[in-house]
């Protein structure tokens, strides 16, 4: 029940912590049940040392949404900038910053049936913005997940929300779909990638993934379908994307997953 306020100024002292069998550290260690609030992203900054390999900004290992943190921004040479397993806290107004390092740091990874509510955030770290994976959702409101190197978001065996959300591009996919996710993403801003805007692999033959209602690059829906790599083009990849225009008469944004599927179905 209790909230530590920091206050501004830069931190890199580090905690250890075991993942993956391996020794990592931390700037920041979720506990449950207890609020982290900065004074501010441009005053409150964790900082990770080019010489501290492998670290998480953020990591939260089993802690439930009575665990929150708001208000500061991760930087430096973190590995992840957030790193969540089998977590769900709330995170707000938060910017991810952190350099690209090693061969596939990320500004957030979700993995191990982590949900977390992230709200207001930048994600804009990492050779990846966002990954979604091993069984992890989450809802992400009022987002933008930067353009990285690499990929936007990749969602592998992974189901989250975006809402409302800005997809600023990407150096290869904007968006990468594996192992039959099916992501809900409504009323966002979805760029172009190096690559593709959309590239889809692994899923049962037949799948649909339903990407409608968003505002994506151009108006023209045969420019958008020339730029997605799906069943249409290889039907070995199994799923095909279907895009619709956003209709603006449709609310853009709502209280939870059930009035999503509602509104939606």
């Amino acid at each position: 029940g209790d909230t530590v306020r920091l206050g501004a100024g830069v931190y890199s002292d580090t905690v250890p912590l075991v993942a993956y069998g391996l020794p990592r550290q931390a700037l920041l260690l979720l506990d449950k049940a207890v609020t982290v609030v900065g004074a501010g992203r441009d005053q409150t900054v964790l900082s990770a040392l080019p010489s501290a390999v492998y670290t998480f900004g953020i990591a939260g290992v089993g802690v439930d949404s009575s665990a929150a943190v708001s208000d500061l921004t991760i930087a430096g040479a973190c590995f992840q900038g957030i790193n969540l397993r089998g977590a769900s806290p709330r995170l707000d107004r938060l910017d991810v910053v952190n350099d690209p390092t090693g061969g596939s740091s990320v500004a957030c990874d979700l993995r191990d049936g982590s949900f977390a509510i992230v709200r207001d955030c930048l994600l804009d770290g990492g050779h990846t913005a966002l990954v979604v994976e091993f069984g992890s959702a989450g809802r992400f409101v009022r987002c933008t997940i930067g353009a990285r190197p690499n990929d936007g978001l990749i969602c592998n065996d992974g189901s989250p929300v975006l809402e409302d959300c800005v997809f600023a591009g990407a150096g290869r996919d904007v968006l990468v779909l594996t192992q039959g996710s099916q992501p809900v993403l409504r009323a966002c801003r979805i760029a172009d990638g190096g690559a593709h805007a959309v590239r889809v692999a692994l899923y049962p033959a037949g799948s649909r993934i339903d990407l409608s209602g968003n505002r994506w690059f151009s108006d023209d829906p045969a420019v958008i379908r020339a730029r997605i790599r799906d069943a249409t083009v290889d039907p070995a990849l199994g799923a095909t994307v279907v895009i619709e225009p956003f209709d603006d008469s449709v609310p853009a944004r709502t209280r939870g997953l059930g009035d999503l599927k509602a509104l939606f179905r």
